[in-house]
Order: C-alpha cells, then sequence, then structure tokens
C-alpha cells in the first residue's frame, strides 16, 4: 500500500523500524512541508511493532511537526472501499508511466537483436518500480527476492 500510495515511510513487519528511523521520517516530512509541497504519508503495517502504535505515530508527528503540519490517522482498510483517484494519484501514475517507458526502451535498444527481436536474460529484464527516497527506481525482481521474507 505504501509504494502504490506514494508514501514518504512505510513501516511493515519485514522491516524493523527504531525511534531514530521515526526521528528522520519524521525530518524529511517536515523539510518537505518547509520547502512548500503540502502534503505526505506515513503508512503503518498494523502489525509492524506492539510499541510504535498508529496512535503513538500520529502523536509523534502532531507534536514535533506542530508549527508546520498536522497528521491525522486513518484506517487503510476504509480508504481502500473505493473513490476516485487525486490529482496526486493521476501525476504519480503519470511518472511511473514515464518511467516504466524509459527503462523498457533502454532494455529494448540494449537487447536489440541483428533480425530486429529482442532477448532480454539479463537479472535486470524482470524488474519492479518503485520509490527510494524520492527517486523513483527499478529493481530487479531477483535482488527483491533476495531481500524479501517469504515467511511472511
Amino acid at each position: 500500500a505504501g509504494l502504490a500510495g506514494g508514501a514518504d515511510a512505510a513501516y511493515i513487519f519485514e522491516e524493523p523500524f527504531t525511534i531514530a528511523d521515526l526521528q528522520k521520517d519524521l525530518a524529511h516530512m517536515m523539510d518537505k512541508f518547509r520547502s512548500g509541497i503540502l502534503r505526505g504519508t506515513i503508512v503503518r503495517n498494523e502489525k509492524c511493532s506492539d510499541h510504535y502504535t498508529t496512535n503513538f505515530v500520529t502523536s509523534l508527528y502532531n507534536a514535533e511537526g506542530r508549527d508546520v503540519f498536522v497528521a491525522r490517522e486513518l484506517v487503510l482498510g476504509h480508504l481502500q472501499q473505493g473513490n476516485f483517484p487525486s490529482p496526486f494519484d493521476r501525476s504519480m501514475g503519470a511518472k511511473y508511466a514515464v518511467q516504466a517507458v524509459r527503462y523498457l526502451s533502454s532494455k529494448v535498444a540494449e537487447n536489440l537483436q541483428e533480425d530486429g527481436t529482442v532477448l532480454a536474460v539479463g537479472d535486470d529484464s524482470a524488474c519492479v518500480l518503485g520509490i527510494r527516497g524520492r527517486t523513483i527506481v527499478s529493481t530487479p525482481v531477483d535482488e527483491l527476492a533476495q531481500n524479501t521474507d517469504f515467511k511472511y
């Protein structure tokens, strides 16, 4: 949901986090708002931490960001019941589409055979788009598989 929603930070069970991580993400959000980008999303999986609850994270963001922004809590299940895409959703969708076309175009150019066919067999021939920091990046599926906890 964090990836699909273009979240600034996502707290999930598979990636333990600390108060230092929360502070770093809070600082990023404050910098973002101060620079004039007046929107932000933090996603928290309901089972990611027994100590850093949704209420705790919301309270932390409200206390520390009080002069810059207001944080609100939303249960994602209610949000996912459907609605029309916002302008931000449309913008992110367009950015992902541009990156996907650029990536595919580069792979076609790199793997074009003399007979006009494309033979892409490298590790990066199957990838997933995501956000790292503020940049949309492609990550090979093999690399993701190495870093995925399939138990959960």
